[in-house]
């Protein structure tokens, strides 16, 4: 990844990241998980939401298989 193009992570780095996700979700003993992803830029928190809640656009999705 370069500094001025965070959208050319390497699809190895996604993966991984994905199935770290995966391993620490509540999904982790089932077979088949969707993991969404986004850059930063495009996550925020709705005013007045609650704590701990974001909404992103322009996500795709990698989905897992066991």
């Amino acid at each position: 990844m370069t500094m001025n193009q965070p959208q050319r992570v390497q699809m190895p780095d996604l993966i991984y990241a994905a199935q770290l996700a995966k391993r620490h979700s509540s999904q982790k003993h089932s077979g088949y998980v969707s993991v969404d992803y986004t850059l930063k830029k495009y996550v925020r928190k709705p005013r007045g939401s609650a704590p701990g809640l974001a909404v992103y656009t322009h996500e795709k999705t990698l989905h897992l298989e066991e």
